[in-house]
């Protein structure tokens, strides 16, 4: 109540808090939403079958008397990850929450089918009472635009939604055939969603992003389709950095957020991720000396190397690591270095 300049704890819990909104008409009532995709709550069971969040939600807090109350508003939430939360410009009571994680919000109804308990949900009601509109995904970005309500905005690992009627119906926008994202960029998990209204009102939406994987994306067509907006900034992982022996202004980068390429010796780059190779992370890139057209890539866990014969234009799949025990997934056996041979022997590669 200082400007800043001392603090008091108000509240304290078992789940990490995402956001916090002061009602605007009430600057001692405040929301906040409980949880984030990628990081369990201090108490989380997860096991196959629910409930297994822990604590977390969506938090009310208000001034009662000469302290701080608090209350859970999870009321018709199926998970209690909520990453995301926005509130309606024009009437604080319509909220959107976005829920899931990745490790505690998926199980196995029955052999082979899967259900995840994340997904949007909607308040029109001041958080007494939850119902999902969009099921079955981990969505880690919701918000309403700021000069039409009715349209709204969510987003998970692999597809963009867009509502029209306030967060009530949704349709997946960007991902249709593969993750959303710039093209050879995939975007991985956005973080948060910045809407710019259409001038004039009509004109599609400019929606920035930013992005768990690194990097700003922008979409200049209310989120149908997007580019790289991260000139000077990423905020990405680079893991690996292979060059053209024979033109060393050609360069190749492995990073979160999947491999580039440079052919002006790292002034632009340009995504390579696309399918079979639409990789969020990739994680080691390698030239054939001799031939350096021919590049390997591979992923940060599936276990699988790719090929391509043209700089990385066109990928085709060309290993996947063997299941070191039967029964197990091989997702934690990505392939962390690649190394070719020596000409004459560049045949060979490790």
């Amino acid at each position: 109540d200082n400007g800043g300049a001392t603090w008091e704890m108000i509240w304290e819990g078992e789940n990490l808090v995402r956001y916090v909104f002061i009602h605007p008409e009430n600057d001692e009532l405040l929301f906040a939403s409980l949880g984030i995709f990628d990081r369990e709550a201090n108490d989380s069971i997860c096991a196959n079958t629910p409930p297994f969040h822990g604590s977390g939600g969506v938090l009310k807090l208000e001034i009662e008397g000469s302290g701080w109350d608090s209350w859970f508003m999870n009321e018709g939430l199926t998970d209690m990850y909520v990453g995301t939360l926005a509130v309606h410009p024009d009437n604080p009571d319509i909220m959107l929450a976005g829920a899931g994680n990745t490790a505690c919000s998926r199980y196995e109804k029955s052999p082979g089918e899967w259900i995840i308990t994340g997904g949007v949900f909607l308040t029109t009601n001041g958080g007494q009472s939850w119902t999902k509109t969009l099921p079955n995904d981990i969505i880690t970005a919701v918000d309403f635009s700021p000069n039409n309500p009715n349209l709204a905005y969510a987003g998970g690992q692999h597809k963009i939604y867009r509502s029209q009627n306030g967060g009530v119906n949704w349709e997946p926008i960007s991902g249709i055939d593969y993750d959303w994202g710039p093209t050879g960029a995939p975007a991985s998990f956005p973080i948060d969603f910045l809407i710019e209204p259409g001038t004039p009102p009509d004109e599609p939406e400019i929606v920035f992003t930013n992005n768990y994987g690194g990097g700003n994306v922008k979409s200049v067509d209310g989120g149908y389709t997007w580019s790289l907006a991260s000139k000077g900034y990423t905020g990405a992982l680079m893991l690996d950095v292979a060059i053209d022996p024979q033109k060393p202004q050609n360069v190749y980068g492995a990073a979160r957020s999947g491999i580039f390429r440079s052919s002006d010796g790292g002034a632009i780059w340009r995504g390579l991720s696309t399918p079979p190779a639409n990789l969020a992370t990739t994680y080691s890139v390698a030239v054939k000396p001799d031939e350096p057209n021919v590049v390997l890539a591979s992923q940060e866990l599936l276990g699988q190397l790719y090929r391509s014969e043209d700089g990385g234009h066109s990928w085709t799949t060309v290993f996947t690591v063997p299941n070191v025990v039967p029964g197990v997934d091989i997702d934690q056996h990505g392939l962390k270095s690649i190394e070719f041979a020596a000409p004459p022997n560049s045949h060979v590669v490790y």
